[in-house]
């Protein structure tokens, strides 16, 4: 049997930070973690990977949201990925919950 779990927060807020794009980069930054390694192979999370995550996390959780989107570079996954990000929140958020996001 599996028990259900309330996901609480003194505050109220949760910052999940989440890598949606693998070590790709095309900053090749000297002091950046992911210098040593492949930062040429472009790994983006599956957009079935990120609803499972919504729908899962928000599932569990009642509280506001801040939602840090980290990577390599983020922002190698494209504006319609991150157009895509709002349309799940706005399917999964509760009545009374807020959602923010941080790149």
């Amino acid at each position: 049997m599996v028990e259900s779990a309330i996901v609480t927060s003194p505050l109220k807020t949760m910052v999940p930070i989440i890598k949606v794009v693998g070590d790709f980069c095309n900053l090749n930054c000297k002091y950046c973690f992911y210098n040593a390694k492949d930062q040429i192979i472009r790994h983006v999370m599956s957009n079935d990977l990120l609803e499972k995550f919504f729908s899962e996390y928000l599932d569990l959780f009642s509280g506001n949201l801040f939602i840090i989107w980290h990577g390599g570079e983020p922002l190698l996954a494209g504006l319609r990925y991150f157009e895509h990000i709002v349309e799940l929140e706005k399917k999964y958020l509760k009545k009374g919950q807020t959602i923010k996001n941080a790149i």
